[in-house]
């Protein structure tokens, strides 16, 4: 009966007795029943179906299965008692994740159906109920009905000028992800710093740290290498954050668990090299390093870096300092032995650094490497199948067929040789 779809279970419902016994049995823990969607998706532009009825359809017939509940424009009396009856009455509080919005449920009814739900680990709510008036009364009624969340997350209007992480994540303590981004990236309002060591010192699981927009300055990174973050994160990304060089290094040496780093778009040290050698040093236990879209590294840096740390993925993208024998700098460095996946983002001004030539050198001199991305930033790739094909068709040979791979390359290319 597992491998049956939901209308397949349905019609069995109504074959006979015995058949609808048999699937009130099954569908507790049937995959097709994990997950209820309110409305449901009809696909091709069609709204879905929110009637009263069809909740509560759904409700009786899967709702024992139901791990995940996704609810939007539940708003009239009929459909909010249809839900309530979903939630309370048919879940049996199994559910592990709930996300609301643009539904009429008032605050006591929220509360209520987080009682019902005290194993829920995933809650989002953008509801009108939740004000930002009674936002911290909100966060601690369910932090103490669902006290395994952890992720929680309440409309950005509530708080427009501060982040989750000085808001409200203090009042959930099994947190993974610290959360430091603010509505529409404010980065002129000052960090309220105390708010922020609340959470960091009350969330002592959080390994995660969402920092999108914001500015880190020195003083804040002193404070997550203070808090259990400092031993527990393992990936710091910094794609969009505005962070000095120094910060970087200190973030480094200080976060004794990172393996996995990617610097700031753009990112410029004023002595690249140094910046490289430094970081080498400050964590050598690195094995995940996105250099950073358009930053000023240089072969240089690339050979420091692969020499210094035994990577397993790097990512070259945008780094318009290279030159032609840099992949050749990667193949003869430490990190030939470990390398599983290189990811590259290039304009077409760099065909001659990236030629098929050099990335066949690349695969054949790194045994592990697997994973290989090569994107033109959005043009046809500027390999061509009368000049590249043979080395194509070797790549290929080595990545899929005996390495059991992945091998992208440019779209008006890489159809032609699969």
């Amino acid at each position: 009966m597992w491998g049956h779809s939901r209308k397949d279970l349905l019609a069995l419902r109504v074959a006979c007795r015995a058949a609808r016994d048999a699937v009130t049995r099954a569908v507790k823990d049937h995959k097709t029943s994990e997950v209820i969607r309110i409305p449901t998706f009809a696909g091709h532009g069609r709204p879905g179906n929110s009637s009263a009825e069809s909740i509560r359809a759904r409700a009786d017939f899967c709702g024992s299965g139901c791990r995940i509940i996704s609810a939007e424009g539940v708003k009239s009396p009929e459909q909010v008692q249809a839900f309530r009856h979903l939630v309370l009455g048919c879940t049996q509080g199994r559910l592990h994740s709930m996300y609301l919005s643009d539904s009429a449920i008032s605050a006591d009814s929220l509360l209520e159906l987080c009682r019902a739900c005290p194993q829920l680990k995933h809650f989002r709510a953008a509801l009108p109920c939740v004000t930002p008036e009674n936002l911290q009364e909100v966060c601690v009624d369910v932090s103490r009905a669902c006290p395994c969340l952890v992720y929680a997350y309440f409309h950005r209007r509530l708080h427009p000028h501060m982040s989750p992480a000085e808001c409200y994540q203090m009042h959930f303590p099994r947190t993974g992800t610290i959360d430091l981004m603010r509505p529409g990236w404010d980065t002129t309002t000052p960090f309220r710093l105390d708010l922020i060591e609340a959470t960091l010192q009350s969330c002592t699981r959080a390994d995660e740290l969402d920092a999108d927009g914001s500015v880190i300055s020195d003083e804040l990174a002193r404070m997550f290498l203070r808090a259990p973050l400092g031993r527990n994160l393992k990936e710091l990304r910094l794609v969009s954050v505005s962070i000095s060089p120094e910060t970087i290094l200190l973030c480094a040496s200080g976060f004794e668990s990172l393996i996995d780093l990617t610097l700031p778009r753009d990112f410029a040290a004023s002595n690249p090299v140094d910046f490289c050698r430094r970081l080498v040093r400050a964590r050598p236990t690195l094995t995940r390093l996105d250099l950073g879209g358009g930053a000023n590294f240089d072969n240089a840096c690339v050979r420091i870096v692969c020499d210094g740390l035994s990577l397993a993925h790097l990512d070259l993208s945008g780094l318009e300092r290279l030159t032609p024998g840099v992949l050749d700098i990667i193949v003869e460095s430490t990190s030939a032995r470990t390398l599983r996946s290189v990811a590259v983002y290039a304009p077409r001004s760099e065909v001659q650094v990236f030629t098929s030539a050099a990335v066949l050198r690349l695969v054949r001199g790194c045994p592990e490497l697997s994973d290989l991305n090569f994107d033109s930033a959005g043009d046809d790739y500027y390999w061509t199948p009368d000049e590249d094909g043979q080395n194509n068709d070797a790549i290929d040979k080595l990545i899929f067929d005996i390495r059991c791979g992945r091998f992208e390359v440019g779209s008006g290319f890489y159809p032609m040789c699969r």
